[in-house]
């Protein structure tokens, strides 16, 4: 068993579980705004515009705009302005940003896979499977309205 694998399948589906339902609290302290704002962009193909960004962080485009400026001012993303559209702006990562994202994801993975390590693969997928179901009930109750989650 490739706990690596299986601690980073685990990750990206937690980390998009949690931006999907604007969760505050990350399982690992890597996994906080500048850190999910660059796993996002890394995650893409293309460059992402801001909106978009803000969009699947499920932030405003205001605290979009404070992470990128940030992440700007250290160098690891580039901002560039549409050709035919001057008011989007596509976000990219620079060699430091890509490098920076690898290093903190793989920290992050190490942390799940010594996890999965230590209880073992059986309990490993039930641990998942059954986080996977917790996240459907979430869904469900979120989706009926009910505020109490």
């Amino acid at each position: 068993m490739d706990f690596n694998q299986l601690a980073n399948q685990f990750l990206l589906d937690d980390i998009k579980f949690r931006i999907e339902q604007n969760y505050q609290k990350a399982p690992h302290p890597q996994i906080k705004g500048e850190n999910v704002a660059l796993l996002l962009v890394y995650g893409e193909k293309a460059p992402i515009t801001a909106g978009t960004l803000a969009q699947r962080m499920n932030v405003s485009t205001a605290r979009v705009a404070c992470i990128l400026n940030s992440l700007q001012n250290k160098k690891l993303i580039r901002r560039t302005t549409d050709k035919f559209d001057k008011r989007k702006i596509f976000i990219s990562l620079t060699k430091l940003g890509r490098e920076s994202i690898e290093t903190q994801r793989a920290i992050v993975v190490k942390y799940f896979a010594e996890f999965f390590e230590m209880i073992g693969q059986e309990d490993a997928q039930k641990y998942i499977y059954l986080t996977n179901q917790f996240k459907e009930f979430i869904k469900s109750r979120r989706n009926c309205n009910d505020t109490s989650i």
